[in-house]
């Protein structure tokens, strides 16, 4: 079931892929007074290598191997992914913030 939209609530997204990086934004803006919020992102790494992605073949999530303050890792062979997100904390599986939107503000999680 999906949540009603909330016209006074605006969740933008902006996705940035450069080589050996992505950056994902997430800005909530309210014209509320005040809104407390608190936004939550999963995130698992695969090491699906490129010719399989192209076959639409996916693995299964690697297992997390650290999580500490906001960064996560996983590691796979010779290989390690490093997510981290400024001023979020930690969850299972991924990164969490909260805090207060207020009209004429921009709450950010990146």
């Amino acid at each position: 079931m999906r949540a009603p939209e909330d016209p006074a609530v605006e969740l933008v997204q902006t996705w940035t892929v450069t080589p050996g990086l992505v950056r994902h934004s997430l800005q909530l803006n309210t014209s509320l007074a005040a809104l407390d919020v608190e936004i939550v992102v999963r995130i698992a790494a695969d090491f699906t290598d490129m010719a399989a992605i192209r076959l639409s073949r996916f693995r299964d999530p690697t297992s997390l191997f650290g999580a500490e303050d906001s960064t996560l890792r996983w590691r796979e062979g010779g290989k390690t992914v490093t997510a981290a997100a400024t001023g979020s904390s930690t969850t299972e599986g991924g990164f969490s913030w909260r805090g207060t939107a207020r009209r004429g503000s921009v709450f950010a999680a990146e």
